[in-house]
């Protein structure tokens, strides 16, 4: 029960960390922005995974160009191939969840990101390799081999963050 209790007390400090930061970053607090920053906040939180749904449903097709890593690996390439860098939003278009401006998002997963990169055979490939590192990765350190915790640690990070982006294509 207090593990409850502590998830519930956490949820609403973080929301309320979210509408102090939006409120911050507006300059103004009133009853009407925290509607909108609620809207925001909805956007944001909960946005990636229709938005993604909609991209794949209504636009992927195998027949545009692969970009080779170059969403999923954005800050590696440009570092190490001088690819160009991306812009803040990754790939432009907005998709609107509502009726107003802030109930838009950019935000697509990082399935996206893959799958422009390497078509749908690829990412499944792709997928298939991250879990297999992944689990052996687990498995040596169950065993107690600590030289694999650097990948295990990316493993965990681009998982918990993959229904946002990649970890790789900061901007």
């Amino acid at each position: 029960f207090k593990r409850i209790l502590l998830m519930i007390f956490l949820m609403g400090l973080s929301l309320f960390i979210f509408v102090a930061l939006q409120a911050s970053r507006e300059g103004e607090f009133n009853m009407d922005f925290i509607d909108l920053a609620l809207l925001n906040f909805k956007g944001s939180a909960f946005g990636s995974l229709p938005a993604f749904s909609y991209w794949f449903d209504s636009t992927f097709s195998e027949e545009f160009e692969y970009t080779w890593g170059e969403f999923t690996f954005n800050r590696i390439m440009y570092y190490i191939f001088e690819v160009p860098s991306r812009a803040p939003g990754m790939f432009g278009e907005a998709i609107w969840l509502g009726d107003t401006y802030r109930e838009g998002t950019t935000i697509y997963t990082v399935f996206r990101a893959v799958l422009q990169d390497f078509g749908m055979v690829g990412s499944l490939l792709i997928w298939l390799a991250v879990g297999l590192i992944g689990g052996v990765a687990y498995r040596k350190l169950m065993q107690g081999d600590v030289r694999y915790i650097p990948i295990l640690s990316m493993f965990y990070s681009f998982t918990l963050i993959g229904y946002l982006a990649s970890m790789f294509s900061w901007n």
